[in-house]
């Protein structure tokens, strides 16, 4: 597991539970996961972003957002044309069978190149043609995807509420989250 969040930070932020209607007050945690930044391409290229939020929910769930990591590829040539999931609902999780075969089907997957922290969850493609990559990041299964992100009508939800209802997906981790070697600095 160690391997999967290599080049991954995890910056914890400071709960603020006194705020209502923050997106704080719902969670027990938030994070900024920020990632290596890889080299930019054409214009034509997928481009990684290098930072989401990730909540944390008491019960140990992880809702993945885009935070503000669309903002500096926007502009007024530039606004978001299309979302595309690169994962699917229950994908490493097994109907039925025990937790082994769970975690050992999840394992094969990311040694295979998936389900891990820096893997696809989304692709956001601008108007200018551009695509933008939102990673999954945390290793886990994808329990929910936020659908209504596909539709035309409500991808702007990833601007306009980036931090509850423009959530991307809601994932079950595998182990905890932040892991312990990962790099976790509080944010005052």
């Amino acid at each position: 597991m160690e391997m999967s969040y290599s080049g991954i930070a995890a910056i914890r932020h400071r709960p603020l539970t006194d705020q209502p209607g923050t997106p704080h007050s719902f969670f027990e945690t938030s994070y900024t996961v920020e990632f290596t930044p890889t080299e930019e391409g054409p214009a034509t290229e997928v481009v990684v972003a290098t930072s989401q939020i990730l909540h944390q929910h008491p019960n140990g769930l992880c809702i993945v957002t885009a935070g503000d990591a669309l903002k500096p590829f926007l502009s007024k040539e530039a606004q978001i044309a299309k979302v595309e999931f690169c994962s699917s609902q229950g994908d490493g999780v097994e109907v039925t069978g025990g937790k082994r075969k769970k975690n050992r089907k999840m394992e094969k997957k990311i040694s295979a190149g998936g389900q891990g922290p820096s893997d696809a969850l989304a692709l956001v493609t601008l108007t200018d043609g551009r695509t933008i990559q939102l990673n999954r990041c945390v290793l886990g299964d994808v329990l929910e995807l936020n659908h209504r992100l596909a539709d035309p009508l409500h991808s702007s939800l990833l601007l306009t509420d980036p931090l509850l209802d423009g959530y991307i997906a809601i994932i079950v981790p595998k182990g905890p989250f932040p892991p312990r070697h990962m790099k976790d600095v509080g944010k005052d």
